[in-house]
């Protein structure tokens, strides 16, 4: 695959996501806590908001302001626990992601992993 095609297929497997995401509602967000943040303030184990992003310097007033598959594609063991068939289908997307980009560090955005890393990789092999 080239690099166009490589793009269109990493937007392709992170609107899909988006899809089953949408399909199952596993996160059950409320304001800015999911059902691990809820669970977890419950129980007085951390206090945290924004589920799995709680932490991200790429998470802004509306959302994440960047395009990570790998955070895209990331389950909790609430999900995972909870909502079996979501998960199932999240981890074949996984799968291919791995199989086409290998393993991508969370909070990587598309363009970092483009311009940094896969055009490296392209360039060696003669694309």
């Amino acid at each position: 695959m080239n690099r166009k095609e490589l793009s269109i297929e990493y937007s392709r497997i992170y609107d899909e996501a988006n899809k089953i995401f949408k399909k199952y509602n596993p996160c059950q967000f409320k304001g800015n806590e999911c059902n691990r943040n809820r669970y977890w303030n419950e129980r007085q184990i951390h206090k945290e908001k924004n589920g799995c992003c709680y932490d991200c310097s790429s998470i802004g007033p509306k959302g994440c302001k960047i395009k990570s598959i790998s955070c895209k594609l990331f389950t909790c063991h609430i999900v995972r626990e909870n909502y079996k068939q979501c998960e199932i289908e999240i981890a074949q997307l996984r799968k291919l992601t791995y199989k086409l980009f290998g393993s991508i560090p969370c909070g990587m955005s598309k363009s970092t992993l483009f311009y940094n890393c896969i055009a490296k990789d392209l360039e060696r092999m003669g694309d």
